[in-house]
């Protein structure tokens, strides 16, 4: 492997970890990119030959999330699938701090412009049209559940969020049909 190229995964690594530890202390808007450096022990220039912005570095976390989750979770094709809805919400579980950061730095509709935009690995999000409507309701329904769960304190279970957010999405609100 070249050494540069891993010598910059590091640093970036490093920039993504600081911003998350920072953001479990302060709002991300009070965020500074000094703080940032400061916190990861990099150079300013290193920062700056690594991302545009404080959002790019959340960004290149997100995706590192994401990547995770497909490659390491089995998240089946179908995103509406009870499945797809349940290994998302145990993650979520599993990172609960990180997405309680993101929502107390209102950085969740961040995280659903990311989630909108991918070109997931599935597939998935393909170009038929009326698609774009359908991945927006899809994700603003999602935004809406996880934000009203982490300002809530989580006292659901992962579990219980898929089932509630499958049968929201599939038209049944209430436990009958209950997976």
């Amino acid at each position: 492997m070249d050494k540069r190229y891993e010598s910059n995964r590091i640093v970036r690594e490093k920039i993504c970890q600081a911003t998350l530890a920072l953001m479990r202390v302060k709002p991300f808007s009070r965020i500074t990119v000094s703080d940032i450096v400061r916190e990861a022990g990099v150079a300013r220039v290193s920062y700056y030959r690594n991302f545009h912005s404080k959002e790019d570095v959340i960004r290149s976390y997100l995706e590192k999330v994401v990547n995770e989750l497909f490659q390491n979770h089995n998240v089946p094709e179908q995103l509406d699938s009870y499945d797809a809805i349940l290994s998302a919400w145990q993650y979520i579980g599993k990172q609960k701090e990180l997405f309680s950061a993101f929502c107390s730095g209102d950085l969740l509709p961040l995280l659903v412009d990311f989630l909108m935009q991918l070109n997931l690995p599935t597939g998935t999000f393909s170009a038929k049209p009326g698609d774009e409507y359908y991945f927006a309701g899809y994700f603003g329904a999602f935004y809406n559940i996880l934000r009203k769960w982490m300002i809530g304190g989580c006292r659901e279970t992962p579990e219980e969020m898929a089932g509630f957010f499958y049968r929201l999405w599939n038209g049944r609100i209430s436990d009958a049909g209950r997976p």
